[in-house]
């Protein structure tokens, strides 16, 4: 039996009722998948369907399943605060409009693409001070031979939205929140001042969520991610053990200062993954070459 397009949701679920459906395509391959109409499978349909994104927010999507269902099926009675209230009314404006395809500035579960800019991280050779500004103002800052900089494309807009992790940047392995690139370096804060003059990197954006990455393990070793093209590029010797994909998903909330601290850095070379070490940003960019 042919049936006119569903006007609404209502409608559909009406059709869907009457002829005691069991599936629905999915997905880009549109596969037959099994359709109840209830929670959970719309929220499996969303996700097929690429409407909802990250990979921290599956989980979220679970816990926020239960607590519907306790709100719809109660056995007993509790109270919340005005600030429970709206943090639960913010995260449903955040679900409506991801559904229909506007992530939210600032949001906490489905963000919009954050702006990036160049930016100067600066190291002291013989010390453990570390330095972090824009890349306009590199001009006043530290100039000494103990001093060593480079200049990345990265998330740092104090006040507004930054990259808590940026003193941790490493061109070979993934410790930053935000996607940051390596655009020159390392060298004196002169070489760098001179690489501006004839080089001005555009400001971009770029979207946190769903990122992949690869995580080595190897000799009981658990590896910091990599990207997959930095991992190809890597020398034979490192490219034993096996690999795991991984889409990262976390969010920081940014602080609101960065810089002049004496930050704790990981190590790229092989270790175990909670091993930290002070070492400055690593040089290598999308080689294997080594500070």
């Amino acid at each position: 039996m042919n049936n006119p397009p569903a006007t609404g949701y209502a409608d559909f679920y009406e059709q869907y009722r009457r002829l005691r459906g069991r599936k629905i395509q999915m997905g880009p391959t549109r596969r037959w998948t099994g359709f109840t109409g209830m929670l959970n499978d719309l929220y499996t349909w969303a996700r097929r369907e690429g409407l909802l994104r990250g990979q921290r927010n599956r989980g979220r999507e679970q816990s926020l399943k239960t607590l519907r269902n306790m709100v719809a099926h109660p056995n007993g009675y509790h109270l919340t605060t005005p600030v429970d209230a709206a943090y639960t009314l913010s995260s449903l404006a955040e679900i409506i409009s991801q559904l229909w395809g506007h992530p939210t500035p600032g949001g906490r579960l489905y963000p919009a693409p954050v702006d990036r800019r160049t930016v100067a991280i600066g190291w002291e050779a013989q010390g453990d001070r570390v330095t972090i500004c824009h890349a306009e103002y590199l001009p006043t800052a530290e100039e000494s031979g103990t001093w060593e900089y480079v200049l990345v494309q990265g998330v740092f807009s104090p006040g507004e939205t930054e990259d808590p992790t940026l003193f941790e940047f490493d061109s070979l392995v993934e410790n930053t929140t935000y996607l940051c690139d390596l655009l020159w370096g390392p060298g004196t804060r002169t070489q760098a001042l001179a690489w501006l003059e004839t080089t001005q990197p555009p400001t971009d954006t770029c979207d946190h969520l769903d990122r992949i990455f690869l995580i080595r393990h190897h000799d009981n070793l658990l590896h910091l991610p990599m990207r997959p093209e930095i991992a190809a590029g890597l020398p034979t010797p490192e490219l034993s053990g096996t690999g795991t994909q991984s889409a990262r998903t976390t969010l920081v909330t940014p602080s609101s200062t960065c810089a002049n601290s004496s930050p704790r850095q990981r190590r790229s070379t092989p270790q175990p993954a909670n091993a930290d070490s002070a070492l400055p940003p690593r040089s290598s960019g999308a080689t294997t070459s080594r500070r």
